[in-house]
Order: structure tokens, then C-alpha cells, then sequence
């Protein structure tokens, strides 16, 4: 997991991933999701945590949904990999909000 709070003063954080594929659709990127999210709005504050992702990627799709992150944004072709445009969704989580999400974690 990585992370990074976009400004000096600023109260959100944007965090990413990368996991090998060996270890895919086993649950550890959904706990370590919920476990950053947990930190992130509970421990230090953040709000709103953040997480952008390829929406072709259903696999990152489940990781944040899971958890209870909310899709807030569906940017088109803003994004350019391999001289190949593609779409990003944008999901948020308010510290507000965290507790009562907190709880729908199901281990896989």
C-alpha cells in the first residue's frame, strides 16, 4: 500500500496499491484497503480518504467497494497508458462516514 496526502495542510489522502498476482482474489488488498481507510479517518483525521482507479479493472473495483467506498466520479478517457486511453473512477470515503462502513468488511 502507498499513500500521500496531497498538500502540506491537507486533510484527504489518496492511496494506491500493487499486489502480485500470485496473491490476488484472496482478500488482502480488500483488508489492507480497510485497514489504511481505518487509519486514515479514525487515527489521523483525514476526510475525505480517496481512491482513484482504472474502471477496467474490476478486480480494484471490488477492493474498494467492498469496504463501503462510494463512487463518486466516472472521468472518461482522462487517463493514457500505452498511447491507450481509459476511463478512471473515483471513489470516497468521508471520516463521517467510516464507522458505520467500517463494519461491512467481510473477510473473503
Amino acid at each position: 500500500m502507498t499513500g500521500r496526502c496531497p498538500a502540506r495542510n491537507s486533510s484527504s489522502t489518496c492511496a494506491g496499491r500493487l499486489f502480485n498476482p500470485q496473491f490476488c482474489g484472496k482478500g488482502y488488498a480488500t483488508e489492507a484497503v480497510t485497514t489504511v481507510m481505518n487509519l486514515g479517518c479514525t487515527d489521523f483525521g483525514f476526510h475525505p480518504d480517496i481512491a482513484r482507479l482504472d474502471a477496467a479493472d474490476k478486480g480494484s473495483v471490488g477492493v474498494v467497494e467492498q469496504p463501503g467506498l462510494r463512487r463518486e466520479a466516472h472521468l472518461i478517457q482522462n487517463d493514457r497508458f500505452n498511447d491507450v486511453w481509459g476511463d478512471e473512477y473515483v471513489y470516497v470515503a468521508l471520516a463521517s462516514e467510516w464507522p458505520g462502513m467500517f463494519g461491512r468488511m467481510v473477510r473473503a
